[in-house]
C-alpha cells in the first residue's frame, strides 16, 4: 500500500507540473493532451476501483483459502495488475504528448526523451500480453515485482523530463540576456565612438555606464556557470536506479538552474540601468 500511494503521489505531481510549466500552445495540440489527459484520468478511476475489488478478493481469500476465493483472488489480482499497466503507459502517454507541445525543447533533447518513452510503453504493453500466461497467484506476484523494477524508470524518466524541460527554459533566458547584452554594449561603442559624445555624455556618466555593463557581464558569466553546473547534473539521470536518488537529483538541479536564473535577472537589471543612464539627459 505504501508504494502504491507513492506511485499515485508521483504521477499526479507531475501532471500538475507539466499543467504549470508548459505554455499555452494551438487549440489542436491542447485538444490532443486534454484528450489524452481524460484518459489518463479515466484510467486512474478504473485502476482504483480494480485495485479495491484485489484488496477484497485478497482478504477474502486469506481467510477462507478456499478454491473458489483462491480463483476470485487470481482473477482480480490479474485486472488490477493489467489495469495497472494500462496506468502507466497512459501516464507515460501524457508526458510523450506535453514534450511534443512544448517549444523550448529542442530536438536534440526531444528525441532521446521520447524514445525511452516508447521504450518504456513498448515494455508495459508486453507485460500486460504476458500477465495472461500467468498460472498462478505466485507467477501475478512475480510479474507485479518486474513491473514495480520497472516503473522506477518511469520515475527516473519524468524527473528527468521535468529537469530538462526546466533546463531549456533557463538556456532560452540565457540567449536572450547575451543577445541583449551584446545590443547594449554595441550601442554603447557606437555612442563613445561619436565625435560630440562629450556634448551628451560626461566623462562620469561613461564611467557609470561602463561598471553597468561591467556588472551584467559578469552575473551573465555567473549565471552560465550555474547552467553548466546544472547541465552537468542533469547529465546524471541515466546513472540513476528509483525514483528517490531521482527526486533528490532533480531538486539538485532546480537549486542550481534557480541560482543561475537569478545571476540571469541580475544582469539584466544591471542591462536597464544602462539604458536608463543613457536616457537621461544631461
Amino acid at each position: 500500500m505504501k508504494n502504491q500511494k507513492k506511485f499515485i503521489f508521483l504521477i499526479f505531481l507531475i501532471i500538475s507540473f507539466l499543467s504549470i510549466i508548459f505554455p499555452r500552445k494551438a487549440y489542436s495540440q491542447e485538444n490532443d493532451f486534454e484528450k489524452l489527459y481524460q484518459e489518463y484520468l479515466t484510467t486512474f478511476d478504473e485502476y482504483r476501483k480494480t485495485h479495491s475489488d484485489y484488496s477484497f478478493k485478497k482478504a477474502q481469500y486469506l481467510r477462507f483459502k478456499t478454491l473458489k476465493s483462491q480463483e476470485e483472488a487470481f482473477n482480480a489480482t490479474l485486472t488490477m495488475l493489467q489495469k495497472r499497466d494500462d496506468l502507466v503507459i497512459a501516464f507515460s502517454k501524457v508526458l510523450k504528448e506535453k514534450l511534443k507541445i512544448s517549444s523550448e525543447v529542442g530536438v536534440p533533447k526531444n528525441e532521446p526523451l521520447n524514445a525511452r518513452i516508447d521504450q518504456e510503453v513498448g515494455w508495459f504493453n508486453e507485460h500486460k500480453e504476458k500477465l495472461t500466461s500467468a498460472a498462478s497467484l505466485e507467477n501475478l506476484v512475480k510479474d507485479s515485482n518486474e513491473a514495480k523494477l520497472r516503473f522506477a524508470k518511469i520515475q527516473v524518466l519524468s524527473y528527468d523530463l521535468l529537469a530538462t524541460i526546466s533546463e531549456a527554459k533557463i538556456i532560452v533566458l540565457n540567449k536572450r540576456t547575451r543577445e541583449i547584452l551584446d545590443r547594449v554594449k554595441n550601442k554603447f561603442e557606437e555612442i563613445k565612438s561619436q565625435d560630440n559624445v562629450e556634448d551628451k555624455f560626461s566623462t562620469y556618466k561613461l564611467q557609470i555606464i561602463d561598471r553597468w555593463i561591467f556588472e551584467s557581464e559578469n552575473r551573465l558569466i555567473r549565471g552560465e556557470e550555474k547552467l553548466i553546473n546544472a547541465q552537468s547534473l542533469i547529465a546524471t539521470f541515466a546513472s540513476k536506479q528509483t525514483g528517490d536518488n531521482a527526486l533528490s537529483l532533480y531538486n539538485q538541479s532546480q537549486t542550481v538552474l534557480g541560482e543561475s536564473q537569478l545571476f540571469f535577472k541580475e544582469a539584466i537589471s544591471s542591462l536597464k540601468e544602462v539604458i536608463r543612464e543613457i536616457k537621461i539627459a544631461e
